[in-house]
């Protein structure tokens, strides 16, 4: 198995991009770095030559390769364009990879999220319902709070062997497609157009654009999508969660921060 990872990782100012440093080292050695695949070729989008100092700090086996792509945005009108820039690539690469996948330079997606995926994707292709990752943020490795499902789940349905439910979002900074559904996200209407329309999908563009991204094709179609319960705890289980290593918004004491991802299961009542 193959796999091509696009990164968009922008250089800031340097008081800034210290901390940035951190988090993509992660991303690779920690998480990455951790799948159990035959080969993975790691791109990384910047906006600068300085973002390659980073390589000092990479730590990973010999399955990965990793190539930095440095991106002219001097004619962009907003820098945020860069998470845009993976496509290009990607598109010629459509016939060479097995998996492909787009995330940001702080999302941590472990080794049992994308053997989750792997386990239940074909099943949910072929039923044209999507699965969900829960994107959360964490000051202690205990409680985990999700910002972008801020209400709870409805529906319990078994799947396989475990019990799904659903919820209307599915964003997680992150996406994972084989290279069918990549293939069928490159002909649709969402590949060069942005994902995400506040103002309706007439919208010339989103004003939301890193965002737009992020959600992928299956989001696109804002059909929610379906997410695995822990039958012992009737939580939702760990195995969907992806890390938002800045935690600034649970840090921040943002009101997206205080959503504990024990209530995104309606299970849930049956504790209390």
């Amino acid at each position: 198995m193959r796999v091509s990872a696009h990164i968009a990782f922008y250089c800031h100012p340097p008081e800034i991009q210290k901390k940035r440093n951190i988090y993509i080292t992660k991303v690779i050695n920690e998480y990455l770095n951790t799948w159990e695949v035959t080969s993975m070729d790691i791109f990384i989008h910047t906006n600068s030559e300085n973002a390659k100092y980073i390589e000092a700090s990479l730590n990973y086996g010999p399955q990965i390769k990793i190539e930095f792509i440095v991106h002219d945005l001097s004619t962009e009108t907003n820098p945020k364009y860069l998470t845009w820039k993976h496509r290009e690539l990607m598109n010629t690469q459509k016939n060479d990879y097995d998996v492909f996948v787009y995330l940001e330079d702080d999302t941590g997606v472990s080794n049992a999220a994308f053997q989750y995926w792997l386990k239940y994707k074909d099943t949910f292709k072929k039923n044209n319902i999507d699965l969900g990752f829960a994107r959360v943020e964490t000051l202690d490795n205990k409680e985990y709070y999700c910002h972008d499902i801020l209400i709870q789940c409805s529906g319990v349905f078994p799947i396989l062997d475990t019990l799904f439910t659903w919820n209307h979002a599915s964003f997680a900074a992150f996406w994972i497609l084989d290279r069918e559904e990549l293939h069928k996200f490159i002909t649709s209407r969402f590949w060069s157009r942005y994902c995400f329309f506040p103002n309706g999908l007439d919208a010339p563009e989103s004003s939301f654009i890193q965002e737009s991204a992020g959600i992928g094709f299956k989001m696109s179609y804002q059909r929610g999508a379906f997410y695995p319960i822990d039958i012992n705890t009737k939580h939702i289980s760990d195995m969907c969660v992806v890390y938002h290593l800045a935690n600034n918004y649970i840090s921040n004491g943002h009101p997206q921060g205080n959503f504990n991802i024990k209530k995104m299961s309606p299970l849930q009542n049956e504790l209390l």
